[in-house]
């Protein structure tokens, strides 16, 4: 217990030092990446990342000026929105496409596959809706009417149900990385947030379904 005790200590000073106030307050992936080094960095690699300034996007929206077309790229927190439709555009670090506060932030907390008391935020557990197919459809509308009527239908017992069972691929891995506070969470199962549209993970659990191989949340 003493060295438990000790190690905690030593944490929440470690952790203290590196979350100034400053960092605690930043909400975009870059304060993000203080901890959860690793997930920000699969996140930067991904299609999600470059939502808001992906060139063929802002061609097709006449350089952001179609409004009907900018929620699902920097959206408000989906989590905290309660009707159906198009998510509203935030005010805000647009540029930062959907991040980490959009698919995580709910009221003063951040919701994940595991909740925690240890950290600079309040972490709850929410395996309802993150892992559901049916939240990537927020704004994965076409792909996720796709899913229901061609790829479930198709799927055999055991294989995969959601979307994030092929574009996040699991791994065990500890939820921060690059600090002492680290060692203090177990190594369990997280996924991969570069959310490949189309690689060996994504091709392994594909099924045939009326025509071609199903690919879910294509993006370009």
């Amino acid at each position: 217990m003493p060295r438990l005790m000790l190690l905690l200590g030593l944490a929440a000073a470690v952790a203290g030092c590196r979350l100034n106030s400053e960092t605690m307050e930043d909400r975009t992936p870059r304060g993000c990446a203080e901890c959860h080094t690793e997930t920000a960095r699969q996140w930067a690699s991904s299609a999600h990342a470059r939502a808001w300034h992906n060139p063929k996007f802002v061609a097709e929206t006449q350089g952001h000026a179609r409004q009907p077309c900018l929620g699902c790229h920097a959206p408000q927190p989906l989590l905290e929105q309660s009707s159906s439709g198009p998510p509203p555009l935030r005010d805000k670090d647009r540029q930062c496409g959907v991040d980490c506060h959009a698919c995580h932030a709910v009221a003063c907390a951040y919701a994940g596959p595991y909740s925690s008391r240890i950290g600079p935020h309040k972490t709850v557990q929410d395996r309802t809706r993150l892992p559901c197919s049916s939240f990537c459809g927020t704004c994965h509308e076409v792909e996720h009417a796709e899913y229901t009527s061609l790829y479930i239908p198709a799927v055999e017992p055991g294989q995969a149900r959601h979307c994030a069972d092929c574009h996040m691929p699991p791994s065990v891995s500890r939820l921060t990385q690059g600090h002492l506070l680290s060692l203090i969470h177990p190594r369990r199962v997280v996924r991969d947030h570069s959310m490949p549209a189309f690689a060996e993970e994504v091709v392994k659990n594909s099924v045939v379904a009326d025509r071609p191989v199903v690919r879910l949340l294509e993006t370009t």
